[in-house]
């Protein structure tokens, strides 16, 4: 596997600082025996870059993602909203193959991950985004 920051075949893979557009804390949570990455309003518009997830609050909101880890593993995840009467109190959330995710990097609660937009599709056409996992960082601390 390789090091998307030393990745030769595909340079958008790496973590370039000046693509960083998000620091979240690690909260282990849980919805239907799943572990998911809970998102507030701002967190959300920001990982897709545009206003569509609180347009319409009163509507479900579901968009279908690819992220990949420092080993350059894929893991394809469904980020997903629920309807709210205002996008305020929207709640947003990874889940979907972002179980694995937290499998697969052995994720705590505490542990602090960053998100980077890459300017890369998958095969079916979903934003991309390299993630790195900061082990312990907070100590279980948000």
């Amino acid at each position: 596997m390789t090091d998307p920051s030393s990745a030769s075949s595909d340079n958008s893979r790496r973590f370039d600082r000046t693509n960083l557009i998000l620091t979240k804390v690690v909260k282990l949570e849980t919805k239907d025996d799943l572990n998911i990455l809970r998102l507030n309003a701002t967190e959300t518009v920001t990982i897709v870059g545009d206003i569509s997830p609180i347009s319409f609050p009163e509507d479900e909101y579901t968009r279908n993602l690819t992220v990949y880890d420092k080993t350059n593993e894929s893991f394809h995840v469904t980020l997903v909203g629920e309807p709210a009467s205002d996008y305020r109190n929207r709640a947003f959330f990874f889940t979907g193959g972002w179980n694995r995710f937290i499998w697969y990097n052995d994720l705590k609660t505490g542990d602090v991950i960053e998100f980077y937009k890459i300017k890369e599709r998958d095969e079916a056409g979903r934003s991309c985004y390299v993630v790195n996992c900061i082990k312990g960082k907070n100590n279980g601390q948000e």
